[in-house]
């Protein structure tokens, strides 16, 4: 293993990629909150006949979405190939030769994502802050439209991707390709449009029985549609820190479009300090919700393709009863994860419709155990990658194959 002294230029090229990525995000955020924006006016006037088709289109979507996810992981990805280090390509995940690997190469990894994450950190209250001011007082957000929407766009987009860095820095050994978790960000924005469709439906008739939307419905629909991106980028996910990284993705995304929804309501209606309150907040407690119950599916998926299947490969006898037993047991994961995720979900939202009271202690307590479930997470993930690179480094010590 060779030694290589921190290059703080490479570190900055890190965080300059990073940002690239920030800016893209951005503007999608932009464009899809001026739809999301539209679309509430339609809702508004037409009602219940562009719910009912909306419901209809979103259903719709599912089978549409897994066969366009078939012909991804089928036909697309396998033919993008691995890049080396050093090499900036989109869609190309970067791979790691044992031969080429430095001591120092992955403490200017993470030291750049958490480079970008600290920046991200600052910029965000300053921007916050800014806001704050700026929309001080109820429809000021109208007056300085111009000003107000950009900087309400950036301030509630710079902590998801403060926490996708995070989560992104834990994942130096094969690297996740920056176009792939900005497709999962998008998949997780895109999927609060079907979200809204499914849950303003329910609605319709939970009220009438009494039922609370946030409470029966939104776990269910959310955590669906979420999950559903997985489809899309399954091939992709080569261990537990893959499956990680797009699950936060999917949830980072989903939690961007929802507050925007809410913040820039509240900024219209109560002014620059009720955003700055509900931003701060929903920018810890409410990201992590939406981030932990797709990360553990993505966990788990990756668990399944990178640990039991090569104890299955052991115990069957041929691979019809691989595949079976590898199916049943990705089902089965799959099915624990998603229950996980709508729990947490109905619960936090179970608890958070009591406002400001005393039950809002135990809101704050179950946002810290997310909070403290999805760092253990990320580095039970990290901690299986090293000791999984450690064994190829061993293995290239020993013989000189690649290989695990």
């Amino acid at each position: 293993m060779k030694y290589e002294k921190i290059s703080f230029s490479e570190i900055m090229k890190g965080v300059a990629r990073d940002f690239g990525s920030l800016g893209a995000i951005i503007v999608i955020v932009f464009f899809l909150t001026m739809l999301m924006g539209s679309l509430f006016i339609l809702i508004f006037i037409f009602k219940e006949a562009l719910i009912l088709m909306g419901t209809i289109l979103s259903v719709l979507l599912i089978p549409i979405v897994i066969i366009i996810g078939v012909i991804l992981n089928k036909c697309v990805y396998n033919k993008i190939p691995l890049r080396k280090r050093g090499a900036w390509t989109l869609f190309r995940r970067r791979g790691i030769s044992p031969k080429d690997y430095s001591t120092s190469y992955r403490t200017m990894f993470i030291s750049s994502r958490f480079a970008f994450l600290s920046i991200m950190i600052i910029l965000f209250f300053m921007v916050l802050i800014t806001t704050g001011i700026l929309n001080i007082l109820p429809y000021f957000c109208c007056i300085f439209a111009p000003v107000s929407i950009p900087l309400i766009i950036i301030t509630i987009t710079l902590p998801a991707m403060a926490w996708i860095s995070f989560t992104y820095a834990f994942d130096p050994y094969q690297p996740m390709p920056r176009g792939m978790i900005v497709i999962g960000i998008l998949w997780g924005m895109l999927s609060t449009f079907p979200s809204l469709f499914g849950n303003t439906f329910n609605s319709l008739w939970m009220e009438n029985m009494g039922l609370d939307t946030a409470v029966f419905s939104a776990p269910l629909v959310e955590e669906f549609f979420k999950m559903l991106g997985f489809f899309l980028i399954y091939s992709q996910i080569k261990d537990e820190t893959d499956g990680i990284i797009f699950g936060a993705a999917f949830g980072a995304g989903f939690s961007l479009m929802e507050n925007m929804i809410y913040g820039g309501s509240i900024v219209f209606v109560g002014g620059g300090i009720p955003f700055v309150i509900l931003v701060s907040f929903r920018s810890f407690f409410n990201i992590l919700g939406h981030m932990l119950g797709p990360a553990l599916i993505g966990f788990l998926i990756g668990f399944n393709k990178r640990y039991l299947s090569r104890k299955y490969a052991k115990v069957t006898f041929g691979p019809t009863s691989y595949t079976i037993l590898r199916t049943v047991s990705l089902v089965i994961l799959v099915i624990f994860g998603f229950s996980f995720g709508i729990l947490n979900h109905a619960l936090w939202n179970y608890l958070a419709g009591f406002g400001l009271s005393w039950v809002m202690l135990l809101s704050l307590g179950m946002g810290m155990i997310q909070f403290l479930l999805f760092i253990g997470l990320v580095l039970v993930g990290y901690f299986l990658a090293t000791e999984r690179f450690n064994e190829k480094l061993k293995m290239f010590k020993n013989t000189g194959s690649h290989h695990i």
